[in-house]
């Protein structure tokens, strides 16, 4: 298959960006193929949810600043995740790469420069940081598609035209086939009036670029806090979202076998 990599970004934090990568990668590996998963947000939630531990030296950080390669930071999510899960996990030091790179001249090709070599991974999920800098820049540079999660309430329909902006000028100058391939809808309730309010705008300015929303469900922020896949939870929101994520894409299943199970410790 056609290798996709998928950015999951939008500039303003809290609204799922990170819950979002993480259910995506988790259906990603288990139903089509071998799943990267690339953390450049410093807050490293991508990285938590997937990774009991995280090497201080083998991060994207490294990566990117072309200290070390893409094979010596990639890992495999811990066990309750399909065996075709990885990570290159995301690190503190994230948070000063901005700076750092601000002189180098090819920084908006940092991270598809950084995934030269996965070729291993037919499937890339990139968690990018919430703010519309080089790093954010240079994930939509390195994606061939990019998907919105946007919560519903004010500040974030407000930000939606700051997105729409970058990506413009992504499109312009740096990655003219990135497909923008959805708008998700986060954060839902459909009890309250400003969530409805906010779901009708966006379908009248975006249509079908909008799909079905995630529901605010406390559950699937506990599982990925406790390294839990998605599908152990009674919502099904997320497995919707990449149902139809995929047909958009127009990719089939290819299910994975079952996750690795730990192995048994003698006494």
């Amino acid at each position: 298959m056609t290798s996709i990599t998928l950015c999951v970004f939008f500039p303003k934090g809290g609204t799922g960006k990170s819950l979002t990568s993480w259910a995506l990668a988790s259906y990603f590996a288990r139903d089509v193929a071998t799943t990267l998963a690339i953390d450049v947000d410093s807050q490293s939630s991508l990285s938590s949810a997937l990774l009991s531990e995280i090497a201080p030296d083998a991060t994207t950080y490294e990566l990117l600043r072309k200290t070390s390669s893409l094979e010596r930071i990639v890992v495999p999510a811990v066990p309750a995740y399909p065996s075709r899960l990885f990570v290159a996990p995301a690190g503190p030091k994230l948070s000063g790469l901005e700076t750092e790179s601000a002189a180098a001249i090819d920084r908006p090709y940092m991270v598809a420069d950084a995934l030269e070599g996965a070729v291993g991974y037919p499937i890339r999920v990139i968690d990018s940081p919430p703010a519309p800098g080089i790093q954010a820049t240079a994930a939509l540079v390195a994606a061939t598609h990019v998907i919105t999660p946007v919560a519903t309430d004010a500040a974030s329909w407000q930000q939606l035209q700051a997105f729409e902006i970058l990506l413009a000028a992504v499109r312009h100058r740096l990655n003219p086939k990135l497909n923008w391939i959805g708008i998700v809808p986060t954060l839902y309730d459909p009890r309250r009036s400003l969530d409805n309010e906010v779901m009708a705008d966006l379908r009248k300015q975006h249509g079908d670029l909008v799909m079905r929303p995630i529901r605010n469900r406390i559950s699937l922020r506990e599982a990925m806090l406790q390294e839990r896949p998605p599908w152990t939870t009674p919502t099904t929101d997320y497995e919707d979202l990449f149902t139809n994520l995929i047909r958009r894409l127009g990719i089939e299943k290819n299910i994975a076998a079952p996750a690795r199970q730990p192995k048994a410790t003698t006494r």
